[in-house]
């Protein structure tokens, strides 16, 4: 299968990571799974690939951040398509989704309607205010600047998603659950990788490590766990300590 998204990126920084450590290493497309097939040394890993984003509860529902951000950006598109003609100066969007649909039709059309007007009064739209066109003068567009409500539980149905560790430990379990019986099934391999792609601003190695740990990795098919924030690799997991019996992970 071939890679899909950021998984060549991933793979090309890990092989990176590993020729630091000392190791040759070379990568192709796995069968999916495994998303890659690595040679390093004289052993064959399977390697998984996936991304760690921020979730929350929506009407008993899981969803990602990055879904409530496109979403606030459709709303973005259909206001500069709409009232591109009209734009005498610019304006910021400052948002705090998510939003129904009924609601971003409303802040639609509220948009189109102060922006045809030419005000320079901030207005704040939808549900409790929490769209806000902001005037300035350059450059003559509509940006965006987007986040959650303060209201807004996390995907563990309990905790604010203001709570990063909550968050961070919920997404993780909600991972290897995922992933640790594909990694099991697959045979002919020396050691099965997991590495998690971070687009969560506060999971960075520093924080995921406590996590991790409190997770038991030993307990799953994972032998080694690493994290790519920022563009960099980390090795978070290492549960039978084949890198570093120092590290401590």
């Amino acid at each position: 299968m071939p890679f899909k998204g950021t998984e060549q990126a991933c793979c090309t920084e890990l092989k990176a990571w590993l020729e630091t450590h000392s190791r040759t290493a070379k990568f192709k497309a796995g069968a999916d799974p495994p998303d890659a097939d690595f040679e390093v040394d004289d052993e064959r890993w399977a390697v998984e690939i996936t991304e760690l984003h921020q979730y929350i509860e929506r009407d008993g529902r899981e969803i990602s951040f990055l879904g409530v951000f496109q979403s606030m950006r459709g709303i973005l598109r259909r206001i500069r398509k709409q009232a591109a003609p009209e734009l005498i100066i610019g304006y910021q969007v400052s948002a705090e989704g998510p939003f129904e649909k009924a609601d971003a039709d409303q802040i639609v059309a509220d948009s189109e309607v102060h922006i045809e007007s030419g005000s320079t009064d901030v207005v704040e739209l939808g549900p409790d205010g929490r769209f806000k066109l902001i005037p300035v003068t350059r450059p003559f567009q509509v940006g965006l600047g987007g986040g959650l409500s303060h209201d807004v539980i996390g995907g563990d149905g309990k905790t604010r998603h203001t709570d990063p560790d909550a968050n961070i430990k919920f997404t993780l379990e909600r991972i290897l659950d995922a992933k640790s019986p594909k990694l099991a099934a697959l045979s002919g391999y020396d050691l099965k990788v997991l590495l998690i792609d971070s687009e969560y601003i506060f999971a960075d190695p520093e924080s995921v490590i406590p996590i991790v740990k409190q997770c038991e990795l030993a307990n799953t098919a994972i032998d080694l766990l690493f994290l790519r924030y920022d563009g960099h690799i980390d090795l978070i997991g290492d549960p039978g300590s084949r890198f570093n019996p120092f590290l401590n992970l």
